[in-house]
């Protein structure tokens, strides 16, 4: 959702929204730099904080 790019001058894009991405993805692991934010499902809670805590 979003990422289209913004009509002014330079590299800026809208805020983005990656759906269905998993742990392996850079967007998921990497520090990113712009208004984009990556949605995993996973099986718990506990499931969620183990990944959170693994960058």
């Amino acid at each position: 959702l979003g990422g289209k790019r913004m009509d002014r001058p330079g590299f800026f894009f809208s805020p983005t929204v990656l759906l269905n991405v998993d742990h392996t993805m850079k967007v998921m692991k990497d520090e990113s730099f712009g208004p984009i934010v990556g949605i995993q499902k996973v099986a718990s809670d506990d499931k969620a904080v183990s990944l959170m805590n693994d960058t």
